[in-house]
């Protein structure tokens, strides 16, 4: 029962982000917007997993490597994301 109630507050949190990306197209830039909307997420999970208690402590080793990945996939991201245009405009 709780794997099928995560599921549609994911389905609806996921359905309604379309909704606020249309509105916001004309009148923010694309890149402030992705990060209000990932600061505002990382914000919701952190408050959920402190007042749940499930917020644990990493090593040091841990966070680093856990920044790491995250600045990989991020430079990944950004890279594709801006060479994208380019490519489409080639074909």
């Amino acid at each position: 029962m709780q794997n099928a109630a995560l599921y549609i507050l994911t389905v609806l949190i996921w359905g309604t982000t379309w909704f606020a990306i249309k509105l916001q197209l004309n009148g923010v830039a694309v890149e402030a917007s992705i990060v209000y909307r990932f600061t505002i997420a990382a914000t919701v999970l952190f408050a959920i997993l402190l007042f749940s208690r499930k917020l644990q402590s990493l090593s040091l080793r841990t966070t680093f490597s856990v920044c790491y990945r995250a600045r990989v996939y991020s430079a990944s991201t950004f890279i594709s994301f801006t060479v994208q245009p380019s490519i489409l405009s080639v074909a």
